[in-house]
């Protein structure tokens, strides 16, 4: 999984990248900053990810720092997280206070997050402090998934076109202006759609910036589960959250369910 089989960053017009976001947005920066100026703090949540942590720490190399926050796990992720990352400390379990705790620590103007099983771009960090210095106050990546198999084709655009309407997940790696974070209150420390819920909250703010910089995302989860099976389980649960069940039922549905 390392960053030399991604496709070369570039410039998607049509997406949203180099347009300023429109009126009502959280865009406005107390003075001119270039992007130089701007610091990046990568967050990377981890439980049981001693195969991914070092590779995912080293993609996020060009950033100003990268924390690596755990939530118990039982194999040396700590261990091998501890000699590469800026900073590594353990919190309580789940991805949105795991991210919440690290975020509460971060020196940077940005907040990226990082699944531990995806790699960013060479080009990613610029990317996001060019966008954040023209004005962009959150947004993600254009997905890629390294199986050559068409059906993974079709869960790229599909993602993408949900990414475009708005929605971007944590398997994207989600960034915002450390001060917009603070203000939406953060990740809901909830078990389930924590991603979904901060991307509908940074939405009702200014629409979101997807740059091109490709993340490469495991397919793990789809070689384990199956493409249509997890897709299926992912939209069902996502219409189940829109109609009003509650994140902890959601969850106990999910352990069913995959």
């Amino acid at each position: 999984m390392g960053r030399a089989s991604l496709p070369p960053a570039v410039t998607v017009r049509a997406v949203t990248e180099g347009n300023q976001p429109p009126p009502g947005g959280l865009s406005t920066h107390e003075g001119a900053v270039s992007a130089s100026q701007l610091r990046v703090t990568v967050v990377i949540p981890t439980y049981n990810e001693s195969a991914n942590i070092v590779a995912a720490i080293e993609s996020a190399a060009a950033a100003d720092e990268v924390l690596v926050v755990d939530g118990g796990s039982t194999d040396d992720t700590l261990q091998r997280a501890n000699p590469v990352a800026t900073r590594v400390f353990v919190s309580r379990p789940g991805r949105g206070p795991q991210q919440n705790a690290a975020a509460a620590e971060a020196g940077g103007d940005v907040l990226l997050f990082l699944h531990a099983d995806c790699r960013l771009h060479s080009d990613a960090v610029a990317r996001v402090r060019a966008a954040i210095a023209r004005g962009a106050d959150w947004g993600g990546f254009v997905q890629h998934i390294p199986d050559e198999r068409r059906r993974f084709r079709w869960l790229e655009t599909g993602n993408l076109r949900r990414a475009r309407r708005g929605m971007v997940y944590g398997d994207q790696g989600l960034w915002v202006r450390a001060a917009v974070f603070a203000a939406v209150g953060g990740f809901p420390e909830w078990p389930l759609m924590e991603d979904v819920e901060l991307s509908r909250r940074l939405g009702r703010r200014s629409r979101p910036v997807l740059l091109n910089a490709p993340l490469m995302v495991s397919p793990r989860r789809w070689h384990e589960r199956g493409v249509v099976r997890q897709t299926v389980v992912n939209r069902v649960l996502l219409a189940a959250y829109g109609a009003g069940v509650s994140p902890s039922r959601l969850a106990r549905w999910y352990r069913v369910l995959r």
